[in-house]
C-alpha cells in the first residue's frame, strides 16, 4: 500500500473498480516524482536547450539534460556521458545500430535468436535487404532456454554483430548475456543487448558485462513514453555511419556550387537530431532516482518471488498451459500462458477480467506480444501475459487465479 501511494493512477478507479495492473512488461506506471519533474519543465521552463538557444532559460534546460545524461551513465555504469545517446525508445536505438553499423565483408552476418521482439528482428531484416548483410537465427530449447553450444557453432569469423535480448518479454527468462558476449568477442564480433525488459528490475553494468551496445526505453522503468537510451562504447559509436541528421548534429555545413560538405559532431550530439524530448529526458532522470531509492536488488528479489508464486498457482489449474516447459528456470518477471482448449478464447477471459469482476479491474496483456515467430515455435498464435512490478502483491495474483477458476466454471 505504501509504495502504491507513489503512483497516482491507483487513486483512480476504472469503471468504479480498483485497478490491478499486470501489464508492466508493456509499460510500467509512472510515480508522482516523474510526473512532477515533467510538469516542472513545462510550467517553469518549456524552452529549447542551450545547444539551440542562448538565453538563460535555455541553459538551465541544457544543464538538466546533461544532469540526466550523467544520471543514466551512472545508472548503467558507462565510462563516459559521450556513450549515452537519447532516442525515442528501444526500437529506435536498434534501428540506429541496424542502419549505422559498419558491416564489411567478410563480416557480413548478424546473429539473432528466435526469442527476439519484432523490434530486435525487423530492423535487421529490413537493413539486411538494403545493405546486403545476412541474418542467422538461433532457436531456443522447448523450455525457453538458449543452448550456448549453438552460439559457439553459429558465431563465426563472418559474424559482425550479435543482437540478443537479456530478458524475454514472452518467456520471462533471463539469458546468460555475459557468456554470449564472451563467445562473440572471441570471434571478433560485437554485441547489441536489448535490455528493455531487464533493466527495470535488475541493475545493469555495461562495463562489467563488457557490452558493446545496449538499448532500453524510459517507460519500461517508470519513466515517460517517447524517451529511450542507446549506450555504445565510445570507440564504436565513433565508427558508426550517420543515421538521423539535421539540426543539432553538425559542426559545419558548406556549399560550393552543387557540392555540399558536412562535418558532423561526434557522439552523442551527432546522433541527436532536432529538438529533443526535454521533458522526457528530465522525467527519465526522475524515474532512475525513484528506482535507486527503492534498491534494485530488492526489487529484483521481490518481483522474482511474485513470478514464482504466480507460476506455482497457475500450475494448479489444469486448463492452463505455459508457452515454455520451464524445466530448469522459472520466469523472473512475467508469466505467459494459454488455454489447453483452443476453443476457449483468451480474449473472452480478457473481457471477463475487465467487466465481470465485482470489485476489481484486472489489466493483463493478450496477444502475440510483438513476438510472432516465438509463438509459432511454441505452437500457438497468442498467449496471455501477466507481468509484475513493485506495486503488485500475492493477494492480487490470488484475485487473478480465482478469476481464472470462475471463468472456467462458467464454461462447464
Amino acid at each position: 500500500t505504501k509504495i502504491k501511494n507513489e503512483f497516482p493512477v491507483f487513486k483512480n478507479k476504472v469503471d468504479g473498480k480498483k485497478l490491478i495492473y499486470f501489464d508492466n512488461a508493456c509499460t510500467v506506471l509512472k510515480p508522482k516524482s516523474v510526473i512532477e519533474a515533467m510538469n516542472n519543465y513545462y510550467q517553469n521552463l518549456g524552452v529549447c536547450s542551450g545547444d539551440r538557444s542562448s538565453h538563460l532559460l535555455s541553459w538551465r534546460v541544457q544543464e538538466l539534460v546533461e544532469q540526466a545524461r550523467e544520471k543514466v551513465r551512472e545508472f548503467i555504469n558507462a565510462s563516459s556521458t559521450k556513450e549515452i545517446i537519447w532516442t525515442k525508445n528501444t526500437t529506435e536505438g536498434i534501428n540506429l545500430i541496424a542502419s549505422s553499423f559498419p558491416f564489411k565483408k567478410p563480416r557480413d552476418e548478424v546473429v539473432l535468436t528466435l526469442l527476439e521482439h519484432h523490434s530486435n528482428l525487423l530492423p535487421f531484416y529490413e537493413q539486411g535487404k538494403r545493405r546486403g548483410f545476412k541474418i542467422r537465427i538461433i532457436v531456443p530449447n522447448k523450455d525457453g532456454s538458449l543452448d550456448l553450444n549453438l552460439f559457439k557453432k553459429i558465431i563465426t569469423d563472418k559474424t559482425a554483430l550479435v543482437a540478443v535480448t537479456h530478458l524475454s518479454n514472452v518467456t520471462g527468462l533471463i539469458y546468460p548475456i555475459k557468456k554470449i558476449i564472451s563467445l562473440a568477442h572471441q570471434k571478433g564480433a560485437k554485441v547489441l543487448v536489448d535490455d528493455a525488459q531487464y533493466i527495470a528490475t535488475h541493475r545493469e553494468d555495461v562495463q562489467k558485462n563488457q557490452m558493446d551496445f545496449m538499448v532500453f526505453s524510459g517507460h519500461k522503468i517508470g519513466g515517460p513514453t517517447g524517451i529511450g537510451v542507446l549506450y555504445g562504447r565510445e570507440s564504436l559509436l565513433n565508427n558508426l555511419f550517420s543515421y538521423n541528421v539535421g539540426g543539432g548534429t553538425v559542426q559545419s555545413v558548406k556549399i560550393h556550387g552543387n557540392n555540399i560538405k558536412v562535418q558532423y559532431l561526434p557522439p552523442p550530439a551527432g546522433f541527436e537530431a532536432g529538438i529533443q524530448d526535454y521533458a522526457g529526458i528530465i522525467g527519465l532522470k526522475a524515474a532512475v532516482n525513484f528506482l535507486e531509492k527503492q534498491n534494485q536488488e530488492e526489487i529484483a528479489d521481490y518481483i522474482e518471488k511474485l513470478s514464482h508464486y504466480a507460476f506455482e498457482q497457475l500450475k494448479k489449474i489444469p486448463e492452463i498451459k505455459f508457452l515454455a516447459d520451464y524445466q530448469n528456470q522459472i520466469p523472473a518477471t512475467l508469466i505467459s500462458f494459454y488455454f489447453s482448449d483452443k476453443k476457449v478464447s483468451l480474449y473472452d477471459f480478457n473481457l471477463f477480467l475487465n467487466h465481470e469482476l465485482k470489485d476489481y479491474f484486472v489489466a493483463v496483456r493478450c496477444g502475440h506480444h510483438c513476438a510472432q515467430p516465438l509463438h509459432q515455435f511454441f505452437n500457438t498464435s497468442i498467449s496471455m501475459r501477466a507481468s509484475f512490478f513493485i506495486y503488485n502483491s500475492t493477494k492480487e495474483i490470488d484475485i487473478l487465479i480465482q478469476a481464472l477458476k470462475d471463468f472456467f466454471n462458467r464454461k462447464k
